[in-house]
């Protein structure tokens, strides 16, 4: 029988590693308790992988970039995650609403925005 899941943990691996995880994953879970804005959920929504992240940083805002982006709280973390791995199949979408909101040009243009209102 094979296992449910497999931790694999992203650490001192180059980017085309973390493409090939990503692209051979069916689901990537961000437990973190702090986090600002997460560059692996985000590497995740571009790559199409269903991501479920605690409610923290940013990732209530980016989610809804990605049909396959889940933010959940910590008691019904795991039922999400039974749910979403379920489906078997990720849901394809436009990624261009992704890419235009966190590109670095629209970053950037979003906190100039900000520092002319204070």
């Amino acid at each position: 029988m094979y296992p449910l899941a497999n931790e694999v943990v992203l650490d001192n691996l180059d980017r085309e590693q973390i493409k090939s995880v990503l692209a051979n994953s069916r689901l990537m879970l961000l437990t973190s308790d702090r986090e600002g804005s997460p560059q692996v959920f985000k590497e995740a929504m571009a790559a199409g992988l269903p991501v479920l992240s605690r409610n923290v940083g940013d990732v209530s805002v980016t989610s809804q970039y990605s049909p396959n982006a889940y933010v959940s709280n910590d008691e019904e973390f795991l039922d999400t995650a039974l749910g979403i791995l379920e489906k078997k199949e990720r849901v394809s979408f436009d990624k261009s609403l992704l890419f235009n909101n966190l590109a670095v040009s629209s970053v950037c243009a979003k906190i100039l925005e900000i520092s002319h209102e204070c």
